[in-house]
């Protein structure tokens, strides 16, 4: 239905009306736009503190972590962009641990007494013209729910700052007036040039009882000759209800369509989620499966070779872990002990100990040096793996005369503790990671060397899970307190210092995560008859 919307000037009937009504209607506007102003500067001056509020908000994550983690680069640049937003005249961080501050932009002289609480708005009265500002706290909520306050942000503003953030607003009033009057003018014009009272009265009557429910029985017919604005507006109005019971029929049919892809896309996600639970639970059927078979390919400890004792803890990440040890008895009579640790976690790094305890005990069979064996095992491991695969491995060999020969690829050295001395022995070489470099690029870096132990010395072998190992306050275990505390138990019975290192390393974490897997093998000479053989 095509309406006509423009009658002539001649023909209008609110010609005569338009003078006087626009007079009256500028001063008004005039009126209108200036209490405007003053409500939007009003509104915008009482509205800073929420503001503040919603900056703080924004910004105390980055804060938070920047404080924690003391990144003095993040916080600089954090509070570079909190001081270029419009209503931030000055910025000012505290950090209470480090007795650190950062200020940025136009603090006030007195900084501490411009600061006001969230319920002292009177105070706007009282500093109009001149600074005024907020402090919020910087509070760090560790896993565990506790929360940590690390600092103070304080925000800091003026009349000055708020009036310039509505600045344009008050332009865009001015000006939305101008064109709001002159737009006056054209509508008078070419619509409202008579009193429509009755007409008008007419059409909100209908328009009050109009829904979706009585479309189809509405229509306006204004009593009016000529094709003036009222036939004008009475098509228009009876246009538009045309065109809201096409509406109502297309949005009809859009809504069946909708709740039926609804209804398909949740059946189809209640399947996948199903889906998705049973490869789950698959998978953790799995995972303990091969937790089992893990574990099971570990020598179980105590085990007693005359004339070593040995006993070990073993403690993964996760179901599966990255770490293994091995006891072997070489062709030559001497017996081998290995300890690992492959790189990452989970089962990738699980897939690597498997391949290298069979890489050990195959090279082993047939080569009885050190060194040798772990270049043969990094030939074939690195044959199989690529370079961001690798594991450190420790190697010793020892018969029953006290004699060790030793080789280290890139592993926390052994720590050797004599019964009758207070200071640790570091057993080390040089050597790279397994796996990692080809065969070709190795070369001899591979490194051996000897000691000797006597009755009642102890050897300490592990992973660098117990160094990292961190409490619920991120700090770490260190090799100081391990090493203070193997010189606490080397009087201890064996299997007594192997529970307290593990009961000490508890206490420490905590309820803390773990880091890594953690492993750890205690060795004890003791006396034999120098004819013995070693018993696996």
């Amino acid at each position: 239905m095509k309406v006509q919307t423009t009658v002539s000037v001649k023909d209008s009937i609110t010609t005569r009306l338009m003078k006087n009504v626009f007079t009256l209607y500028f001063l008004i506007a005039v009126t209108v736009t200036i209490i405007h102003m003053v409500s939007e500067y009003t509104h915008e001056w009482y509205g800073v503190f929420e503001k503040f509020q919603f900056y703080h908000q924004v910004f105390h994550p980055a804060l938070t972590k920047g404080m924690w983690e003391v990144d003095d680069a993040q916080l600089q640049s954090i509070v570079t962009g909190i001081a270029k937003l419009p209503l931030i005249t000055g910025v000012r961080i505290v950090d209470e641990n480090r007795g650190f501050s950062l200020e940025m932009g136009n603090l006030p002289a007195n900084v501490e007494a411009a600061i006001v609480s969230d319920h002292e708005k009177s105070i706007f009265q009282e500093t109009f013209g001149h600074s005024f500002g907020y402090t919020f706290p910087i509070i760090y909520v560790h896993s565990t729910g506790r929360s940590e306050q690390l600092g103070e942000l304080s925000l800091f503003s003026n009349s000055h700052a708020v009036f310039n953030t509505v600045r344009y607003g008050f332009i865009f009033l001015m000006i939305n007036a101008l064109i709001k009057t002159i737009a006056l003018w054209v509508i008078f014009l070419l619509v409202a040039r008579k009193v429509l009272a009755k007409p008008l009265a007419l059409l909100t009557a209908v328009a009050d009882q109009l829904s979706f429910q009585t479309l189809d029985h509405v229509k306006v017919e204004f009593d009016t000759s000529g094709r003036n604005e009222l036939k004008v507006l009475e098509d228009a109005f009876n246009t538009m209800i045309y065109k809201l019971i096409t509406a109502k029929e297309e949005l009809s049919e859009i809504n069946s369509s909708l709740e039926e892809q609804v209804r398909q896309r949740t059946e189809s996600l209640k399947q996948a989620l199903e889906e998705l639970r049973k490869k789950d639970k698959e998978l953790q059927k799995e995972l303990d499966l091969a937790a089992e078979i893990q574990k099971g390919i570990l020598p179980t400890t105590p085990i007693h070779l005359p004339p070593i004792d040995v006993v070990s803890h073993y403690e993964t990440m996760g179901k599966v872990g990255g770490d293994f040890y091995d006891i072997f008895r070489l062709p030559d009579g001497r017996a081998c002990v290995v300890i690992a640790d492959a790189m990452g976690h989970g089962v990738p790094a699980a897939f690597l100990t498997v391949m290298a305890k069979i890489s050990f005990g195959d090279i082993l069979h047939r080569e009885t040096n050190p060194k040798c064996v772990m270049r043969e095992v990094n030939r074939m491991m690195s044959a199989i793996t690529k370079n961001s695969e690798y594991l450190t491995a420790f190697i010793l060999m020892f018969n029953t005369k006290g004699e060790i020969h030793y080789s280290n690829a890139a592993h926390p050295a052994a720590v050797l503790m004599r019964r009758n001395q207070d200071a640790l022995e570091f057993w080390d070489t040089r050597g790279s990671m397994v796996g990692f470099f080809e065969d070709d690029e190795v070369g001899d870096s591979y490194q051996e060397s000897q000691g000797s132990w006597q009755s009642g010395d102890r050897l300490f072998l592990y992973t660098d899970g117990i160094i990292d190992a961190r409490n619920i306050d991120r700090e770490i275990f260190g090799e100081e307190r391990l090493f203070s505390l193997l010189q606490e138990t080397r009087l201890l019975p064996l299997a007594d210092a192997c529970r307290h290192i593990r009961q000490t390393l508890k206490a420490f974490v905590g309820a803390a995560p773990a880091w890594d897997d953690i492993t750890f093998l205690l060795l004890e000479y003791g006396t034999i008859d120098a004819s013995a053989e070693i018993e696996m």
